[in-house]
């Protein structure tokens, strides 16, 4: 039996080492190392430290851009749920909640993007 500390450990240590640079390797998105983790539920990983751990990570940082499955663009502007997040999209402004909002329940976040480029004005009017 692992002692319940060192479960806890194990999980932080491995997001840590995952997601932070290292001499021989860059770092990887935190989604990415968090579906690592969860891949490891029950086999290397205790699943209620994995519930926690979800619960107290920030996937998406508010400001930051992630591209969805319908190809839209949005920036991160708060969440209830890790990953689902409520976006504004780019370039309507829109506010979506894909959490709550039954309409998005199909819309996946396929990962984090560069903010997108303004547009310029031509004609200046």
């Amino acid at each position: 039996e692992i002692p319940f500390f060192s479960r806890i450990i194990s999980v932080a240590d491995v997001y840590d080492a995952l997601t932070s640079h290292r001499p021989y390797r860059s770092p990887i998105q935190p989604i990415s190392a968090t579906e690592y983790i969860m891949g490891g539920c029950d086999t290397y990983f205790d699943s209620q430290i994995i519930d926690a751990f979800l619960h107290r990570i920030e996937l998406y940082r508010i400001g930051s851009y992630v591209k969805l499955s319908n190809g839209a663009i949005g920036q991160v502007i708060g969440y209830e749920q890790q990953l689902r997040p409520i976006l504004r999209l780019y370039p309507s402004e829109k506010i979506i909640d894909l959490y709550h909002d039954p309409k998005y329940l199909n819309i996946v976040i396929r990962g984090t993007c560069h903010p997108p480029r303004k547009r310029e004005n031509k004609f200046n009017l």
